[in-house]
């Protein structure tokens, strides 16, 4: 599998190199923004890591430009330079993790497998949560093999949740993705509609944030 570091610390980019290709994967290394977005645009990547303080494009608009050019690529924020509200930014922006510098390369080399993993999945159809696997391809959710039923509506949550793994997706952002109007949508009918969920896969699989939204953990 084949990543791209976006990193300008020369030591610590080199490091980082060496010990992700010691963990099995090829590493395309760029020490500026600009480069790094072009990158991202010419190839793809299991996971793309992304220092936020670069020369030429900062990491912030190299991540928002990629995602307003539909590149999917997961992206790990590798960040020393932190400010009250930045992991829910970058989240919010589109990136699939944050570390925090110094930070060990064991568990960063964990969170990209963990990302590979979920982008197989979403690439075979199959999505896989704590035993449960939902298909969708033909729409359906089991559990040891056993079809467990849900409701359209459902359905269609448990997706939205599950290809945004990780992030939290809003309420408003809910409504626009599951009904036609949601300018119709009484205030409860979210609420209502993730109690349901929550009772046919376990509330553990889906948690809620204050102003945030839900979400299903990574």
């Amino acid at each position: 599998m084949r990543l791209l570091l976006i990193e300008d610390d020369l030591t610590l980019g080199a490091r980082l190199k060496r010990a992700l290709e010691r963990a099995g994967f090829a590493i395309d290394w760029t020490t500026n923004g600009a480069d790094g977005l072009a990158a991202l645009k010419a190839q793809t990547y299991g996971t793309a890591l992304l220092d936020l303080t670069l020369p030429e494009l900062h990491g912030w608009e190299v991540l928002r430009k990629a995602r307003l050019s539909r590149i999917d690529t997961p992206v790990i924020i590798c960040t020393g330079h932190q400010q009250a509200g930045d992991k829910a930014a970058a989240l919010d922006a589109g990136a699939d993790g944050y570390v925090a510098k110094p930070f060990d390369i064991d568990e960063l080399i964990a969170k990209i497998r963990a990302l590979i993993r979920r982008r197989e999945g979403l690439l075979s159809g199959q999505l896989s949560l704590n035993g449960l696997v939902l298909n969708t391809n033909n729409h359906t959710l089991e559990r040891n093999g056993e079809c467990l039923a849900l409701s359209g509506m459902q359905y269609r949550l448990l997706s939205l949740l599950l290809h945004r793994r990780g992030r939290y997706v809003t309420k408003s952002d809910i409504e626009t993705a599951l009904y036609d109007d949601a300018a119709t949508v009484e205030s409860n009918t979210v609420e209502v509609l993730v109690y349901g969920l929550r009772k046919k896969i376990g509330a553990e699989n889906v948690i809620s944030g204050r102003g945030l939204g839900y979400m299903i953990p990574a």
